[in-house]
């Protein structure tokens, strides 16, 4: 069964979008079910699932997956909060807008479809938010959980899983960000293996070339991605990356003994944007705003 459901709009004197598809196999409730949110030209699809009680999520085009099926995984002091989850009815919205821009374009379009999905852990009782954006040339998704006064630890390790037969070009934590790019076939990429975002990878067949990185990064860790030997790379936090030889050489080892305690976060939680983007050209100039606004 497919619904159609108009999204309210930021800007209504100025948008005329029409519709966007918005999928459900069953329902708008994702109790045993998957949602799929349509990028504006309908070209791309952002599937949000549960697989035994586990969030998920996958990117795909009707020529090409972008990201294979996925496990989120996200943390709040050790309790995981994307396993053993309900999920309610979703929100949805849409953003249009433009405003000058520095670069090789004078005007930057920020045009995407986006879904809020209430979701509560079943154990512990935490309700929270799953925030999915998903624009012509990219999604995107954060997690929020509000919270009071007292001071948590959140922590993520969830999976980008590559389609096979992909290429990818990454460089490890040792050098910093001058790290040396190795290329290499996305089945020769070992467990374990780092790579400092953003990661790009060309899709299979020439379909395009893609990235993962993040946006909007406030009050939280930064991320860095670890390779699981099976075309998946994890989201690591801070505390988890090891020091890179400029940090011990200019900080020393207490500093960096400090920073493998995870941080904590006061109030509500809210990560950053996990981003993906895509391209059929390789150094095609980005134009939505995911990169730059929250």
């Amino acid at each position: 069964m497919t619904a159609m459901l108009k999204l309210p709009s930021v800007r209504p004197s100025v948008l005329n979008l029409g519709v966007v598809a918005i999928c459900f196999a069953a329902s708008p409730c994702l109790a045993a079910n998957e949602t799929r949110l349509a990028s504006p030209d309908g070209a791309v699809q952002f599937k949000v699932f549960l697989d035994k009680g586990r969030l998920h999520f996958a990117i795909a085009s009707p020529k090409q997956s972008i990201v294979e099926p996925s496990p989120m995984r996200f943390t709040v002091d050790s309790v995981d909060l994307a396993d053993g989850v309900e999920v309610g009815n979703l929100e949805t919205y849409q953003v249009y807008e433009t405003y000058p821009w520095y670069g090789v374009h004078g005007q930057a379009t920020n045009h995407c479809f986006g879904a809020t999905f209430p979701v509560k852990h079943a154990k512990s009782g935490t309700s929270y938010k799953l925030e999915v954006r998903i624009f012509n040339d990219a999604a995107a998704y954060r997690f929020i959980v509000p919270g009071g006064n007292a001071p948590r630890v959140p922590d993520e390790a969830s999976t980008f899983v590559i389609p096979a037969g992909s290429t990818v070009w990454y460089h490890d934590l040792e050098g910093h960000y001058e790290g040396v790019h190795v290329k290499r076939g996305i089945a020769e990429v070992k467990s374990g293996d780092w790579a400092a975002p953003p990661l790009t990878f060309k899709l299979p067949g020439g379909t395009g070339y893609a990235t993962i990185t993040e946006s909007a990064l406030m009050n939280y860790s930064g991320l860095a991605l670890q390779a699981d030997g099976k075309r998946g790379f994890q989201v690591r936090l801070g505390h988890s990356h090891p020091p890179s030889h400029p940090f011990l050489l200019r900080y020393g080892t207490n500093e960096a003994a400090r920073l493998a305690v995870p941080a904590t976060v006061t109030g509500t939680i809210t990560t950053p944007w996990r981003v993906v983007t895509w391209s059929t050209i390789y150094v095609r100039p980005l134009t939505g705003s995911f990169s730059r606004r929250g």
